[in-house]
C-alpha cells in the first residue's frame, strides 16, 4: 500500500538542528574566526608576554560575550545588544593589529605608493578641479572622511528603521534578524580582513612621510579636528587595503539592498570618503582602491554564501527529515500551521530514532488513518 505525502508552505520549515553553530549568524563566524588567527599570531610575531596575553584575554572575552549574546534571544535587551555589539568589535580588532604591526625602516611600500600618487594629483584636471572648488571642496572633504566613523552606526539604524513589505503587501519597520544580519556579515568581513592583512603591509601615512597635500593651501577647522582624533585614537600608521574605505563601501551596499534610494546616499558618502582619504593624505590612493575593491568583495562573497546556504536549507527537510510510506499531513500544528505528520501504518516500518528526534523538534506527529485502495474493476 502506498501512501501520500503532502507537505505545506505554511508552516515553518523542517530544517536540521546544527547545534551551536546554527545560532551563530555569519558575523559572528567571521569574528571567531579572526579573533582565533590573531591569538595564534600573537604567538607567531613575537610580541612581549604582556602584549600577547593581553591580546589572548580581550580575544576570549569578547567571543565568550558574543556567544552568550547569541543564546539570549528571548530577552528584548540583550538582543539589540547583539545587535550593537560588532560595533565594539571593530574597535577591538582594530587596536590588537597595531599590536602586530612591526614599521619598515626603509619604506619600501611607501616609495612605491608615492610615486602613484604623484602621478594622479600633479594632473592638470585634478590640479583645476581643487582651484575651482577651493576652499568648499576642501571643506567638504574633510567632512567627508570625519564620516567614515559615524556612517557604519548610521548604516544600522538605516537598516533597522527603513520601511519594508511584508510578504501580505503591508509596510512594516520591523526589520527580522536576517536584515541586520546581512549588514554585519558584509561589514566586518570586509572590515576583518583588511585588519588581518595589515600586519604584512606597514606604511606611514602620507601625511606624515611626505606632506603633500595638494591644490590651494586651506585651513579648514575640521582638519584640525580629523588630526586629533587620529593623534589620539589611531594607531599611527597606514592601513593597506584602507580599511575605513572597505567598511563604509560594505556599509552602502548592504544598505542599497534592504533601502535603494538610502542606499544610493550612502553610496556617495562612501565616494567621498575613499576621495577625502587621497586627498588629505590620510591613506596613499593605493589604500583607497583595494579598501573599496574589499568591500565589493565582501558584499559579493556574503551574496553567494547566502545562495548556496538557502538552496541547503531549502534541500534539508527533504534530504534529512525523510518519511516512510503512509505518511499524510495533518493540519493540528502549532500556531495553526499546516506540518507534513506521520506516523507508520502497520504495513510501514516505524521511522529511525534519529528521524523521529529531528522531527519533534518542530512537528507534531499524529495518526492518519489512510483509506484502503479499492480492488480494481476486471
Amino acid at each position: 500500500m502506498s501512501g501520500t505525502i503532502r507537505t505545506s508552505l505554511a508552516g515553518p520549515p523542517l530544517v536540521p538542528t546544527l547545534g551551536l553553530r546554527s545560532r551563530l549568524s555569519l558575523a559572528e563566524q567571521v569574528t571567531i574566526g579572526f579573533f582565533v588567527y590573531f591569538t595564534l599570531a600573537a604567538f607567531g610575531f613575537g610580541l612581549a608576554a604582556p602584549e600577547r596575553w593581553l591580546i589572548v584575554a580581550l580575544n576570549t572575552l569578547t567571543v565568550a560575550t558574543m556567544l552568550i549574546l547569541s543564546h539570549a534571544q528571548r530577552v528584548r535587551w540583550l538582543a539589540s545588544a547583539r545587535d550593537l555589539f560588532p560595533g565594539l568589535i571593530i574597535l577591538v580588532a582594530y587596536r590588537e593589529s597595531g599590536l602586530l604591526l612591526r614599521p619598515d625602516a626603509a619604506h619600501h611600500l611607501d616609495r612605491l605608493f608615492i610615486q602613484w600618487d604623484r602621478a594622479l594629483l600633479q594632473n592638470e584636471f585634478i590640479k583645476v578641479v581643487l582651484r575651482t572648488g577651493a576652499p568648499g571642496l576642501q571643506h567638504y572633504l574633510e567632512f567627508a572622511y570625519l564620516l567614515c566613523y559615524p556612517l557604519v552606526p548610521l548604516g544600522l539604524a538605516a537598516i533597522y528603521f527603513a520601511p519594508r513589505r511584508s510578504n501580505s503587501g503591508e509596510v512594516t519597520s520591523a526589520p527580522g534578524r536576517r536584515p541586520i544580519d546581512d549588514f554585519w556579515g558584509t561589514v566586518l568581513l570586509a572590515t576583518l580582513f583588511c585588519y588581518a592583512v595589515y600586519p604584512f603591509f606597514p606604511l606611514t601615512p602620507p601625511r606624515v612621510m611626505f606632506h603633500d597635500v595638494p591644490g590651494p593651501h586651506t585651513e579648514p577647522l575640521l582638519r584640525k579636528w580629523n588630526f586629533w582624533l587620529l593623534d589620539h585614537y589611531s594607531v599611527q600608521a597606514c592601513i593597506f587595503p584602507s580599511g575605513h574605505v572597505a567598511a563604509v563601501t560594505a556599509v552602502a551596499l548592504a544598505v542599497r539592498k534592504h533601502a535603494p534610494r538610502l542606499g544610493a546616499l550612502f553610496l556617495v558618502l562612501a565616494a567621498s570618503v575613499a576621495v577625502a582619504t587621497i586627498y588629505g593624505r590620510y591613506h596613499y590612493a593605493a589604500d583607497a582602491v583595494a579598501g573599496a575593491l574589499v568591500g565589493v568583495a565582501a558584499y559579493k562573497v556574503l551574496e553567494v554564501f547566502k545562495v548556496i546556504a538557502d538552496g541547503i536549507l531549502v534541500r534539508a527537510p527533504m534530504l534529512l527529515v525523510s518519511k516512510p510510506e503512509g505518511f499524510v499531513a495533518s493540519d493540528n500544528g502549532p500556531h495553526g500551521h499546516t506540518h507534513a505528520a506521520a506516523t507508520p501504518t502497520p504495513t510501514s516500518p516505524a521511522p529511525s530514532r534519529r528521524r523521529r528526534s529531528i522531527a519533534s523538534g518542530s512537528t507534531p506527529w499524529r495518526k492518519v488513518p489512510i483509506p484502503a485502495r479499492r480492488p480494481e474493476r476486471k
